[in-house]
């Protein structure tokens, strides 16, 4: 059937079999094919996408050659599945501005469509993202802008950031999701930042295989050098982003989830987080986590999570600023877990954590519990630690107390110990606090 086209838009003749429906065009123009998503509005139009129409080479009529009435794929799947995230779990059905969103099935990706009063948006996107994914859902949460519903506007997913090295994570990340070439980037910069650091800049985004056209640059004064900003404008994107955010984020509050955790709250922390520990003049060790918020809403949500995971601290209001702090006066055991779940990615919080462990009081009685094998006897301590009997016999009393090791049995006036699951654990951990190279 040939029909006439009129700066892109198509009356369909007889339309009423698929008025108000998501449908499936298969048109072609000189010898070339293409197939689109679209819907027919209720005055029997629908508009073909620009690209298609280049493609074709359209000019004043086209050939439909097939239409098919789509079925929209049900939201109701977990988001955990198969040990990957399930992005149809996080598709929403309507975007906030209340347009019906379908969803097609092709093959491993989902082709997710909307139809708007202005400009159809369509989006390819990936069934299924490895858990790893979460990492940039934790970025997102500290430097990305949240949807929000504007007149006459769509929603976008950005992240904005001044270390090029998270700039260049959250990028590959979002590589699972997308294809990369969606990405559009603004180099907001000072009038005065030598040009020479700005194509250093440039070329370091080029070699992550971005096309120069899409990288933008502006003067901003404000900034004492550079910001990196990256978006897409894609209203589904922005608010399935936003969906995962916080089904990612409910799931690690019903069950726990160490893994989840890790990877969601070291990109957070190294977004919106600082880590400090100093000695006050007394000598007293005083060591601190802090992550900060604009919602309230936010900040109570990972407040619930840090103390699931990790141990309670204090929500605080900024009386001059509209911002929420959350702080962790962290003590031995805090600290320890710090390093468990490798929290800090960022080099001087990373520093200043094996700094605060290895000049904690705590760390002088078990570092050389590293040096011990799983299991030990007394004699083995006296020979260590070249103890006295009453040293050795006090030193594996307050480990024993702490729950680190435990008695196996006597033989011969010798004591014969092993370490507990509790003890093994702090073994590799002071590995690492001893193997790092900011001790040496």
């Amino acid at each position: 059937m040939k029909v006439e086209v009129k700066r892109g838009r198509v009356w369909l003749p007889n339309n009423k079999e698929w008025l108000n429906k998501f449908i499936e065009f298969n048109i072609s123009n000189n010898k070339k094919k293409e197939s689109f998503v679209t819907c027919i509005n209720k005055d029997g139009r629908f508009y073909i996408p620009k690209q298609i129409r280049s493609k074709l080479n359209i000019n004043k009529e086209i050939n439909i050659n097939n239409i098919k009435i789509l079925n929209n794929i049900k939201r109701n799947e977990k988001l955990i599945k198969k040990n990957k995230l399930n992005l149809i779990a996080a598709i929403p059905e309507k975007t906030l501005s209340n347009y019906n969103i379908i969803v097609v099935d092709k093959k491993d990706k989902y082709l997710c469509w909307y139809s708007a009063k202005g400009r159809p948006n369509e989006i390819i996107l990936n069934k299924h993202l490895p858990i790893e994914f979460i990492k940039l859902l934790g970025y997102f949460q500290a430097e990305g802008g949240k949807p929000k519903l504007q007149k006459r506007r769509g929603r976008e997913f950005n992240f904005t950031n001044s270390d090029f090295n998270l700039i260049k994570e959250f990028f590959e990340l979002s590589n699972y999701l997308f294809d990369k070439d969606l990405w559009k980037f603004i180099i907001s910069h000072n009038k005065n930042l030598n040009k020479s650091e700005l194509d250093i800049l440039i070329n370091k985004l080029r070699s992550l295989e971005i096309k120069k056209s899409n990288i933008k640059l502006r003067e901003d004064n404000n900034l004492k050098t550079y910001g990196i900003r990256l978006y897409v404008s894609n209203s589904i994107l922005a608010e399935t982003i936003n969906n995962m955010n916080k089904l990612i984020k409910e799931l690690m509050s019903k069950s726990k989830n160490n893994l989840f955790f890790k990877y969601y709250f070291r990109s957070y922390i190294a977004g919106d987080g600082n880590f400090f520990s100093n000695r006050d003049k007394f000598g007293s060790l005083h060591s601190r986590m802090r992550v900060y918020e604009e919602k309230e809403e936010y900040i109570n949500m990972h407040k619930r999570l840090f103390d699931k995971y990790i141990i309670n601290g204090k929500i605080r209001k900024d009386p001059k600023k509209n911002l929420y702090y959350y702080t962790i006066t962290a003590n031995w055991f805090t600290l320890l877990k710090f390093l468990e779940y490798n929290l800090f990615i960022n080099n001087n919080h990373y520093k200043k954590l094996i700094w605060a462990i290895s000049n904690h009081k705590k760390y002088k009685a078990v570092k050389h519990i590293v040096r011990l094998k799983n299991n030990f006897s007394s004699y083995d301590i006296n020979k260590l630690f070249n103890k006295n009997y009453s040293g050795g016999s006090h030193w594996l009393r307050d480990r024993e107390k702490e729950g680190l090791i435990f008695l196996k049995y006597k033989e011969n006036n010798r004591s014969y110990w092993k370490l507990t699951k509790e003890g093994s654990k702090l073994k590799r951990l002071l590995k690492n606090i001893n193997s790092s190279s900011y001790l040496k």
